[in-house]
């Protein structure tokens, strides 16, 4: 294709142009018809929301007033929500990091590469592999590893679809 003029060009960049145009219109139409629909449903789907939490918060409160239900297996399957109690990771903190430096040192001389970074001070990483008693001893605590309810539809999809469509509202 050499030797063509800038007006041949101007041909397919025309031709690429109209066929591009129509791209355009068809999304903006997809859009327009979008956001029809959107605002045709939305109180509906709030007011829905808004019933379901009460109804989660509801489960909630059950769920806390019977954990012994649930010691094994700890989570069941009920209507399509998997309800019961999962083990928190739980996040480890720290007063005084010179401290915990001297007791990583002294507690576990071989594993100081590991557990420290060179500017010597504590890796959590390494330090989410001790046990809850070993943390106390190098002057940690381990907040937040408890017990946590958990209730998760199986189809999450929907979930995610009904926050999206939520946050769009709240932006406009």
């Amino acid at each position: 294709m050499t030797g063509l003029k800038l007006a041949d060009i101007e041909v397919y960049t025309n031709e690429y142009a109209k066929k591009r145009q129509l791209v355009v219109e068809l999304a903006d139409t997809m859009r327009q018809e979008i956001e029809d629909v959107k605002r045709k449903h939305i109180t509906e789907l709030k007011t829905r929301v808004a019933c379901a939490a009460e109804k989660k918060q509801a489960l909630i409160n059950v769920l806390d007033a019977n954990k012994a239900l649930f010691d094994k297996p700890r989570a069941h399957i009920f209507n399509g929500i998997k309800v019961g109690f999962q083990k928190q990771k739980g996040t480890i903190t720290w007063d005084d990091t010179d401290k915990v430096v001297e007791l990583v040192k002294k507690n576990f001389p071989d594993m100081v590469d590991t557990m420290l970074k060179t500017d010597t001070s504590p890796v959590k990483a390494a330090l989410e592999q001790l046990s809850v008693s070993d943390l106390k001893g190098i002057a940690c605590t381990l907040e937040g590893s408890g017990d946590k309810i958990l209730i998760k539809p199986t189809d999450a999809n929907v979930d995610k679809l009904v926050e999206a469509l939520l946050k769009d509202e709240t932006k406009d």
